[in-house]
């Protein structure tokens, strides 16, 4: 799965999916961080843009890192996990085992 943020020259619509840490940064590009005043920095970023950051940056994305998502997804291929089902893992990232088999459980039922 290629990152869209690996090379941002290079987009193209509907390229594929994106994960929330992908999202996250392309709102930040967008303008959609609050400044300390809780208003956009930027002009482009629109209100719901603006809430659905908010919103990731308090998830699990908001604390990921370009890295840390791009090993994730290179050493995800030992498991045999599907592009989706590595998408969801960094999306969830889950911290316990027991969350681990709750997910794969859920992959189960569906």
């Amino acid at each position: 799965m290629r990152s869209v943020l690996a090379d941002p020259d290079c987009l193209e619509r509907n390229a594929g999916l994106l994960t929330n840490f992908e999202v996250l940064g392309l709102l930040r590009l967008r303008g959609a961080d609050p400044g300390s005043d809780g208003a956009a920095i930027g002009t482009g970023a629109t209100q719901s843009e603006c809430q659905v950051f908010e919103y990731l940056a308090q998830s699990p994305a908001g604390t990921q890192n370009r890295q840390a998502v791009a090993d994730f997804m290179r050493e995800a291929d030992v498991f045999g996990l599907s592009g989706l089902e590595r998408l969801q893992t960094v999306n969830l990232r889950p911290s316990s085992a027991v969350e681990i088999n709750l997910m794969g459980l859920w992959a189960l039922a569906a």
